[in-house]
This record gives C-alpha cells, structure tokens and sequence, in this order.
C-alpha cells in the first residue's frame, strides 16, 4: 500500500513536469528553509473533520508519508515537495470553496483529494475550467472521462461483481440493500442489481439511506426478518447489528 501510494504522487509529480503545469506563486504550508522557486506543492483535499474524517485523516498521513519519503529521497526535479491541506470538513460546498484556493490562491501543482463521489463531482467542474489536475483515489462507481481527473481507484466490475459472486455461493441468492444515497451508492446499488440476477437471484428490498444517519438497527432487523445476504456501503452498519442485538 505505501508503495501505490508513493507512485501515486510521483505519477501525479511526473504528469506536471511533462505539461509544465507547477506554478511558483503562492504560498505553501511547511516550506521550511526552501524558497517559493525551490517547491512543488500539491494540495491535499480531504475531510479532516466531520463525518468522513475518519478516511480523510488517514489520507492525510499517506500523503505526508509518501511525500516524506520523496524529499527524503531528493525531491523531485530537484525541488522539495510540500502539501497544502486545508479541511473540506465532510462538506461539499466547503471542499468546492477549497479547491478554488488551492487552485486559483495557493498556486498547487496539483491536488489529492476527496472521499465521496459527491464532493468530486462537487469539484470537478473547478478543476476542468481551470485546466488543473485533481486525482481521486478512492474507490467509485465509474464513468468519469475526464481530461483533469484521474480515478485510480477500483470501479464496480472490480468490486461488485466478485463480491456478489462470493456472497451468492456463501450465503444464498436472495439479497437485500442498504447504501447511501447519493450517486456511488445508487450506481452500485443498480451494478448489485444486475450481479445478483446474473447469478439467478433476486433483491428482495433496497434502502437508500441519507449519508448523514449512522444508526442502522431498525434496519438490520428488517433484513434480518428477510432471511437475505446483507450488501452495504456505509461505516456504520457494521456497529448497527450489534445495537440490533444481532450476531454478524
């Protein structure tokens, strides 16, 4: 894993030495004793609080890991690498606002960021308009073609279909969904669909669920009453079979 990341960043390093897209104006966190000519810096857009924050610190370290080990190692170009982090705070507006600074104001070579597919599609029309480049590294649901964003992640055929797959074969044929409910989580909801048929199965029920709840026990009970396999996208459905008093 550190080592996809850390080619993750120099890929993203190496595309703006080819285009020339880095800029030498504005200012950058951390630049220690290296001049504004003497940097590269890349913006880190991530939910550092609110619901995401969990998955966006996380993406935070790995970046820093990564971009410590760059330096360590010389830079790149001959220049020191520095993040530029400000805190989407699990908004989407917010990450829209942010991605306008770091583009237009911080002056970032390019940026890693966003957990939802919501936020980066909140963001992508900022990069396309600006020309700038934003990779997505995250799982999602697919179909972005796009000149200035870069999904790296897993697409549903990737992650659907063997899980449903595996799930039919280990639990039987008759499933129930629980996502969320924004774009990722109705595409995959509609890729489970389709696996599941695919494999001589049925949905019996699927719940589409604001990304704001995080309290899944009414839920789960109903799908346990199903008697069905349990596909879900979301943190905190785990923790809701134990508040349903269920054993997983």
């Amino acid at each position: 894993m550190k080592k996809k990341i850390l080619a993750l960043v120099v890929a993203s390093l190496m595309i703006l030495a080819i285009t020339g897209c880095s800029s030498k104006d504005g200012e950058a966190a951390d630049t220690g004793a290296a001049g504004e000519d003497d940097v590269i810096k890349i913006g880190v857009l991530e939910d550092l609080s609110g619901d995401f924050s969990l998955v966006g610190q996380q993406k935070l370290h790995a970046a820093e890991l990564a971009v410590e080990e760059i330096n360590e190692a010389g830079g790149l170009l001959g220049k020191k690498v520095v993040i530029v982090a400000p805190d989407a705070q699990s908004d989407t507006q917010r990450a829209q606002a942010m991605a306008k600074k770091l583009i237009l104001e911080d002056k970032v070579a390019v940026v890693h960021g966003c957990y939802t597919s919501a936020a980066r599609e909140a963001v992508r029309p900022t990069f396309e308009e600006n020309k700038a480049l934003l990779f997505y590294n995250n799982q999602y649901e697919g179909g972005v073609a796009s000149k200035y964003v870069f999904c790296t992640g897993a697409v549903p055929e990737q992650q659907v279909v063997p899980l449903t797959d595996y799930m039919v074969e280990k639990f039987g044929n008759r499933m129930y969904i629980i996502t969320a409910d924004y774009n990722f989580g109705q595409i995959c909801a509609e890729w489970f669909r389709v696996a599941v048929e695919n494999n001589g199965g049925s949905i019996v029920g699927t719940e589409f669920v604001p990304l704001s709840v995080s309290q899944f026990a009414s839920s789960i009970r109903k799908l346990y009453k199903q008697d069905t396999g349990c596909q879900t996208q979301h943190f905190d459905c785990y923790d809701g079979w134990q508040y349903a008093g269920l054993v997983l």
